[in-house]
This record gives C-alpha cells, sequence and structure tokens, in this order.
C-alpha cells in the first residue's frame, strides 16, 4: 500500500515540476517577445521554492534576472536594479568559471539596458562596457546584442567615433544572418541614427527605411527597434520640412513604444515632444496641444525622463502657446 502511495506521490510531483518548468518557460517566452504584462502572470503563477528545496546558485540567478527583466519592461527600474544586483552577488558561488563569464556578461548587460531605459546614461556604460569584455569569447549573436545595446547609449552621450566602429563591428556580426535579418536591421537603424546626427540626412533616410523593411519581419521582440526607427525616421522628415510624413512616422513609434512598455514608457515623453513640433509644423495645431499636454502631465507625474526632457519639453510647449495667442505674428492661425 505504501508503495503504491509512493508511486503516485512522485507521479504527483513530476506533475507539478512540469507545470513550474512550462511556467517558466511561458514567462521566458513573453519576457522575450517585449509582452511583459503576460509574462509577469507567467511568472507570478510560479509555485516560490519551498525552504527545503534548494534551485542551485544557476537557477536563482536565471529567475532573479528573468524577474528583473520582466520589472523593466514594467517601467519597475528600481526593483529590476536592485534584483540585479542581488545575482551579480551570486554570480561568485558559480563553480564554473565560463559559466560565471556568461552570467556577468548577461546581468551586466541587463542592468545596463534598465539604467539606459531610467534615463540614466552615465552609470550604464560601465556596465555595458563590462558586458562588452566579457563576450569577447562568446556566441557573436548574443556578441551583437550586447554591441547593439553599447552603440546606443555611447550615441545617448554623444561618444560617436566609439559607436561607429562598434557598428562596423555589429554589421559584420550580424552578416552570416542574412542581409535582410532583423538583427542587420538593428543595427541598419543605429547606422541611420548616426547619419540622422551627422545631418547626412539622405543617408540617414536610406538605412532607417531599409531598416524598418527588415524590423517589420521579425515580430515581438524587435519592437523596440522598429519603433526608435520609426522615430530616427521621423526626425529626418522634420528635418526635411517633410511634416506630415514625420508626423507619421512619430506615432507610429509612440504606438509601438506604448505597445511595448505601456502609455508612459521609458521613451514615450521624448516622442510626444517631438510628435507635438512635427504635428505643429504640419499645421496640425489640436494634435500638437493634445501630444504637449500629455508631455506635460508625464513630467508632473514624475516620469523617469522628466528631469532631462523637462526644458526641451516647455520650451515646445511655449511656441505652441505663444502661437495660439498671437497667431498673426507666427503666421498660424489659432484652430
Amino acid at each position: 500500500m505504501s508503495g503504491r502511495f509512493g508511486a503516485a506521490q512522485s507521479r504527483i510531483d513530476e506533475n507539478a515540476a512540469g507545470i513550474q518548468k512550462a511556467l517558466l518557460a511561458r514567462a521566458q517566452t513573453y519576457a522575450f517577445a517585449a509582452r511583459y504584462p503576460e509574462a509577469r502572470d507567467a511568472f507570478d503563477a510560479l509555485t516560490p521554492p519551498s525552504a527545503n528545496e534548494d534551485l542551485g546558485v544557476r537557477d536563482r540567478i536565471f529567475r532573479i534576472s528573468l524577474l528583473a527583466d520582466i520589472q523593466q519592461g514594467l517601467g519597475q527600474h528600481d526593483q529590476a536594479l536592485a534584483g540585479i544586483s542581488t545575482a551579480l552577488a551570486l554570480v561568485p558561488d558559480v563553480s564554473d568559471e565560463d559559466q560565471r563569464i556568461d552570467h556577468l556578461a548577461a546581468l551586466h548587460k541587463q542592468a545596463g539596458i534598465v539604467l539606459r531605459d531610467a534615463g540614466r546614461p552615465q552609470e550604464a556604460l560601465p556596465h555595458l562596457r563590462d558586458a562588452y569584455g566579457a563576450v569577447a569569447n562568446m556566441p557573436t549573436a548574443y556578441t551583437a546584442e550586447v554591441i547593439l545595446v553599447l552603440v546606443n547609449t555611447l550615441l545617448d552621450l554623444g561618444l560617436k567615433d566609439e559607436a561607429r566602429s562598434l557598428i562596423d563591428e555589429g554589421m559584420t556580426l550580424a552578416s552570416p544572418r542574412g542581409n535582410t535579418s532583423p538583427t542587420r536591421g538593428s543595427f541598419l537603424q543605429v547606422r541611420g541614427r548616426l547619419a540622422l546626427e551627422a545631418e547626412d540626412f539622405a543617408g540617414a533616410a536610406a538605412d532607417l527605411e531599409a531598416a524598418i523593411t527588415m524590423l517589420r519581419t521579425g515580430g515581438d521582440p524587435y519592437r523596440t527597434s522598429l519603433g526608435s526607427g520609426y522615430f530616427n525616421l521621423g526626425l529626418v522628415h522634420m528635418a526635411q520640412q517633410r511634416y506630415p510624413a514625420s508626423v507619421d512616422c512619430l506615432r507610429r513609434a509612440r504606438e509601438l513604444e506604448a505597445a511595448v512598455y505601456g502609455a508612459d514608457g521609458g521613451d514615450v515623453l521624448l516622442i510626444e515632444a517631438e510628435l507635438a513640433q512635427a504635428s505643429f509644423a504640419a499645421g496640425d495645431h489640436e494634435g500638437a496641444s493634445q501630444a504637449i499636454t500629455r508631455c506635460l502631465t508625464l513630467i508632473r507625474s514624475g516620469h523617469p525622463q522628466a528631469r532631462r526632457r523637462r526644458n526641451r519639453v516647455l520650451g515646445i510647449a511655449i511656441s505652441i502657446d505663444l502661437a495660439h495667442r498671437w497667431p498673426a505674428i507666427y503666421g498660424t492661425t489659432a484652430s
């Protein structure tokens, strides 16, 4: 009798373990696809390990890192950073040297992403440099991912020469995946951003349009890069005084940012500010007012990038307000 009970209990335990693995895999899949609310639901459905259950240090690091990824996607930057710090403290306990390096690269990359998303690129850069140093002997696909985040952070900080050399390295690493792969599209997107900052608008437009075509084939995991492509192309159109085209691109960028990170996501404030300016220049004063009002609301609510973007937003808001008050001076008609 006891044997039958033991066998039944064993099957129950195996089924429960299988359910836990399936939920963990589901959370990871949703997080990879940048579908963070679904990822959080799957993660929350996991049964917390009992006090007597030792997951092992690598499994603990994996779970903490996965939760931090989800928290970052939901805008919970402080919680994500706290989790990453906890995971980094566990890395010395990993016995295998290659596995330790793998964890260090992944966690430093993750810390850099969270800090950049929180509007703290200066703090993100050392983490990303550490991640880049750790991936020297890793598969090219992972190295390319680290380079992509590092390049964007370098451009945020105006370090264009270093970014340019890394873009070339990233394009080379992406080439085995084909000339039209979403990975190549991601590097074309940042190369287009670099050309935009150099005021090479023709080169920027060519790279960004090609990048958008490639990134649209990549599905959910590439929505963030696709949104960046639309945003930068919107800026190119604005610089060329093609204002309706700029508005269209910036609206697409805003929709993608909101779809991934929510209505108050990390870059929504920046996108809304540029959309307000483009809408105003296109003669859509109502659209401009709505966009700048959303910006001001985000600033008042303490958006993570409020301090960094505040002066620009206020400058655009003042211009729009003055044009409404004195349309004859600004050559506009009040709407």
